[in-house]
């Protein structure tokens, strides 16, 4: 995808860690008040799983205001070489278990998001478009619900598009939201949310894990082995506690809202009420031109919530709003399918280039 159109820039929540938990760092010069800091090449991910594929790779960090290093891997250009030029850069943001500590969909939609969305803005002089996966479109529909990042974006792409979760028919998901230990015992699924409670050498860890993505995102019908074996050896990474909790309440009660503190002094101290504040998608401005895909066969988007999502955009206008459906497609299908570069990336692109 990106040796045929645009320079992609790739926001790698996965690699978030606490600021002053970071070792080898090199500061670079700060963007409008961000600290640009530059990873050495042979520490980060272009190293161990970029350039072996051959393409270029640039590694840049943006430090948010809650304190948290943001990695970004940044392709210039396809494996057949040439310049940047001027073509638009592109933002991609992936899903749940790729970042950790203290934080939920909230802190990601006021300070990450934005933050490095300002830093690209301001590195290119250029405006973005956004493709987001999974929690990476909650995580704009919740911005784009506050009139965030509009003025900086030329297109939204939202693959397995997630708003509402009430209707979730992911047995695992349910059964997690419904009986979520964490908010009893935030210390203990810390653990057992890391990937480092797992032993990557082992086989069984493997099968364990095709198990569980099968329980929790539904049967996908076109997986590349290829693919999925590389996920697989890297996943699942850590998530935060916090963003769990929020997840399964939003399961649990059907809402799209900013996390609940179950305590009315604390919410009020944090929204100045009782309970917490809504993202109201019918507030996103009509005109931002948006691309939605979703699969038929994914646990995690069920139809009903999808149509709750669509009637929240409802006011949209006709000629920015795309819609497809992919009707065996599940929740990986979409990052790991044998078939998605003609199924998702070429339509993808067409419509990138329609809002150059």
């Amino acid at each position: 995808m990106a040796g045929s159109l645009v320079s992609l820039t790739i926001l790698t929540i996965f690699c978030v860690s606490a600021a002053g938990n970071r070792t080898q760092l090199l500061s670079g010069k700060g963007i409008d008040g961000l600290s640009a800091l530059l990873l050495p090449d042979s520490d980060g991910v272009c190293s161990s799983m970029i350039k072996n594929h051959g393409y270029s790779c640039q590694e840049h960090n943006v430090t948010t205001k809650d304190g948290y290093i943001l990695s970004l891997q940044r392709i210039p250009a396809g494996r057949s070489g040439g310049t940047t030029g001027t073509r638009p850069p592109v933002l991609v943001v992936h899903g749940v278990f790729m970042a950790y500590w203290d934080w939920s969909l909230d802190e990601l939609v006021a300070y990450d998001l934005p933050e490095t969305v300002d830093y690209i803005h301001n590195l290119t002089g250029q405006k973005l478009h956004y493709i987001g996966q999974s929690l990476g479109t909650m995580t704009a529909f919740a911005a784009f619900s506050r009139n965030l990042l509009i003025d900086k974006l030329r297109s939204a792409v939202l693959l397995c598009p997630v708003a509402y979760l009430g209707q979730v028919n992911s047995p695992l998901a349910r059964a997690a939201a419904e009986t979520f230990v964490a908010e009893v015992n935030t210390s203990s699924c810390q653990q057992s949310l890391s990937r480092g409670a797992y032993d990557q050498n082992q086989i069984w860890r493997i099968h364990l894990l095709e198990n569980m993505l099968l329980l929790l995102i539904g049967k996908n019908c076109c997986l590349d082995p290829s693919i999925s074996s590389i996920l697989l050896e890297h996943e699942p990474q850590s998530t935060a506690t916090k963003n769990m909790i929020h997840l399964a309440q939003m399961i649990r009660e059907g809402t799209f809202t900013m996390y609940d503190y179950k305590d009315a002094k604390e919410n009020v101290k944090h929204y100045k009420k009782a309970t917490p504040e809504p993202y109201n998608l019918s507030c996103i401005p009509s005109d931002i031109p948006l691309y939605l895909s979703y699969g038929g066969a994914d646990a995690l988007t069920d139809e009903k919530d999808i149509e709750l999502l669509l009637n929240s955009l409802q006011g949209h206008d006709k000629d920015k709003l795309v819609v497809q459906r992919i009707e065996k497609y599940a929740h990986g299908d979409y990052v790991m399918g044998d078939n998605a570069w003609h199924v998702v990336y070429d339509p993808l692109i067409a419509f990138l280039k329609l809002h150059q």
